[in-house]
């Protein structure tokens, strides 16, 4: 519990972020962290005025820090790369939220700021047309949230003895297949399951950046024909 003279929106929504990345988005409730302050639900509408307004805030929280300096050095594939791995740094503190990001990235002042950089490097940089830029801006988006949400092993109000029993059963199911059918599903099955967390976000973060750059120089070349 956090004591009262601690209550402020601030507050609020860092312990509900807390809350998320322990047991998911649905355990967010006005009542719930009422109790985590020890006040009543009433107390907090000074504050936040409802869920709606503290998932808004949730999710514009997960923008903060997020910088969009990048090295002027850079070609603008290094500056896409550079620009999806901070937004999955930035999501990452806080996975259990990082889907709020979808409804939030052009509603604040942090997320603006983000896509109008992400933005303006593929239509200037890059030399997509705007219809092109728009799709591949969205999907820079979702490669972080999907990436960050659905990392292996990552879920969301077990305990971490019911985590562990389960990414231990699924070890001994894939252990178990047979050898002659499936070689190659246990040749990749432990780091399937237990991949290092920076190499399947720099992998997730290459192949998206590698297809835009493909896209890209096919664009290019269609032009020039």
């Amino acid at each position: 519990m956090i004591s009262k003279p601690d209550l402020s929106r601030a507050a609020i929504v860092a312990r509900a972020l807390e809350i998320a990345d322990d047991e998911g988005l649905e355990a967010i409730t006005i009542r719930r962290i009422s109790k985590e302050f020890a006040v009543t639900p009433m107390a907090l509408y000074w504050h936040v005025q409802n869920k709606d307004e503290l998932l808004d805030a949730m999710g514009d929280a997960l923008f903060d820090g997020i910088s969009t300096d990048l090295d002027p050095d850079d070609d603008w594939v290094e500056r896409l790369r550079t620009l999806v791995m901070g937004l999955i740094a930035g999501l990452s503190t806080h996975p259990g939220s990082a889907s709020l990001a979808y409804a939030r990235v052009l509603q604040c002042e942090r997320g603006l700021a983000l896509s109008e950089v992400v933005f303006g490097l593929l239509l200037d940089d890059a030399g997509f047309d705007t219809v092109a830029a728009a799709h591949i801006g969205a999907q820079a988006l979702r490669t972080a949230v999907v990436s960050v949400s659905d990392a292996p092993g990552r879920t969301f109000g077990d305990s971490d003895e019911a985590r562990e029993a389960a990414h231990e059963a699924k070890r001994a199911h894939i252990a178990a297949l047979p050898a002659q059918q499936y070689p190659h599903l246990l040749q990749v099955g432990v780091p399937l399951l237990d991949c290092d967390e920076d190499d399947y976000y720099r992998i997730a973060v290459d192949l998206f950046v590698a297809g835009v750059d493909r896209l890209a120089a096919r664009a290019t070349a269609q032009s020039r024909a």
